[in-house]
């Protein structure tokens, strides 16, 4: 368990709590190029990244693998 300690409201971290209640981020784990990322799919071969999953520190300064990046496999 993770305890997140912020002045932050939640909905700027997380989106409205009612996109996950309905259902509404379809987001899929994948590795692309050996980096694991959730994706949440845009079109055939291509999603945005919702979160980066990876435990290797240099892909969290890679561009590539920042929230809201468009990624292709």
């Amino acid at each position: 368990m993770n305890v997140l300690y912020t002045i932050v409201p939640p909905e700027t971290i997380f989106g409205p709590a009612e996109d996950y209640d309905q259902g509404k981020l379809n987001t899929i784990e994948m590795v692309i190029d050996g980096v694991t990322v959730m994706v949440e799919p845009l079109g055939p071969g291509r999603g945005k990244v919702q979160r980066l999953l990876s435990t290797n520190p240099q892909h969290y300064l890679d561009r590539r693998w920042q929230p809201g990046e468009t990624v292709y496999w």
